[in-house]
């Protein structure tokens, strides 16, 4: 009885060490990925916007600057639905108040 308790007690321990080396490799190959992700978008020409199921811009590439007039720190957390297309009147605020334009540098 003890011999079997010892065994099953054995092959668990084992089990959650062979869990715990996957989930090891599982974090190494989602980092390569999420950074191979984000070399792609942030060294693109395109402007790539995440928004969330409400339409707040919650990630805004880098190439938005030179299209919209300003960061893509300052899109961040606007609505998508505020945002006019390029060449339109521009960022528009909370109350639908046109936000200044940066001049791109």
């Amino acid at each position: 009885m003890l011999i079997t308790g010892g065994t099953v007690v054995l092959a668990l321990v084992m089990r959650q060490g062979i869990m715990l080396l996957d989930n090891i490799t599982l974090t190494q190959e989602l980092a390569q990925k999420e950074n191979h992700f984000r070399s792609l978008v942030q060294g693109s020409s395109d402007v790539i916007m995440i928004a969330a199921p409400n339409g707040i811009l919650r990630y805004v590439s880098p190439a938005a600057a030179g299209v919209y007039g300003c960061s893509a720190e300052e899109l961040v957390g606007t609505e998508l639905a505020n945002l006019d297309p390029p060449g339109g009147p521009g960022l528009r605020g909370a109350r639908g108040a046109p936000l200044p334009r940066r001049q791109p540098s």
